[in-house]
């Protein structure tokens, strides 16, 4: 079924419309709240919200053409995976007040796009939730440190202190991996 005739559908309260929608996107959003979460049941938990949160506002949705629909919803699964961050308040952000960034050199870009897209997942999920929230928002969402720091209700400083050590975490993790590979 055509993407904008299935949202025209579910608008009308079709339960079939419903049920094709949830099926197409439910694992695509369950993998975008588990990115952030990091834990299984709390991501469904996200997951399953935002589907309530999608349905229930489906009507204000406007169609702009294709992936207009997965944007919308992938902003209110995030959403709902970062009130549950907040809700834990355990974000342990430190704030620092220079942090130069990092820059991944050849070697370290040459070994970044080695690894696989879990080994790099499996990285993010081992990183301190304010890490990997402030890193999710950035690298994936495409946000600037105002608007994370706007979400989070924290200053913009502490938002580019908390990617520059997600990146050093993840920068690390690349060169243990190539000293590995060297033995």
């Amino acid at each position: 079924m055509d993407e904008q005739l299935l949202v025209e559908n579910c608008k009308q309260g079709q339960s079939s419309a419903q049920h094709l929608l949830y099926q197409k996107y439910a694992d695509a959003l369950y993998a975008t709240t588990f990115r952030y979460l990091g834990e299984r049941m709390e991501a469904e938990d996200a997951a399953t919200e935002a589907f309530l949160k999608i349905f229930g506002n489906i009507h204000n949705f406007e169609w702009r053409g294709e992936r207009s629909l997965w944007y919308w919803m992938k902003r209110i699964a995030v959403n709902e995976a970062l009130m549950k961050i907040r809700k834990r308040k355990q974000m342990e952000i430190i704030s620092i007040d220079s942090a130069s960034p990092v820059f991944f050199g050849a070697e370290q870009e040459q070994a970044l796009s080695n690894m696989s897209v879990n080994e790099i997942m499996a990285v993010i999920h081992t990183m301190p939730i304010g890490y990997r929230t402030v890193f999710n928002l950035y690298i994936f969402e495409d946000m600037s440190h105002a608007e994370i720091a706007s979400h989070l209700g924290i200053s913009e400083v502490t938002s580019r202190s908390q990617l520059y050590k997600a990146r050093k975490l993840l920068q690390e993790y690349i060169l243990k991996q190539k000293h590995k590979s060297h033995e």
